[in-house]
């Protein structure tokens, strides 16, 4: 193979590598925005959840409501957990993606 088409070579396969950078950037900036959209989907309904128990909370007594409010707050408590890690994974995809650079 002459020098020329190694040159040629090592173009094409620098500008398809770029390519690939591109393309890939592009998905890890669409998976971003759904991740976003997920977490404020997410937030927001966790939100309302908690509005409307505390309005049951204040109107319902007993051993079934002491129940209910202890299984509320295991439940409360893995959602806002799943919610901190979507924040964190968003961030290091966010940080990664700035990373990406077109060789």
């Amino acid at each position: 193979m002459s020098t020329h088409s190694k040159s040629v070579s090592a173009q094409q396969g620098d500008m398809f590598m770029a390519l690939n950078v591109d393309q890939l950037k592009v998905g890890l900036h669409e998976y971003h925005e759904g991740l976003e959209n997920y977490i404020c989907q997410t937030q927001s309904g966790l939100d309302e959840l908690q509005q409307h128990f505390g309005a049951l909370q204040s109107q319902y007594d007993g051993q079934g409501a002491r129940e209910f409010a202890a299984n509320w707050k295991a439940t409360e408590d893995w959602l806002e957990n799943h919610l901190k890690t979507m924040r964190e994974l968003d961030e290091l995809l966010i940080q990664r993606t700035q990373e990406l650079h077109p060789v």
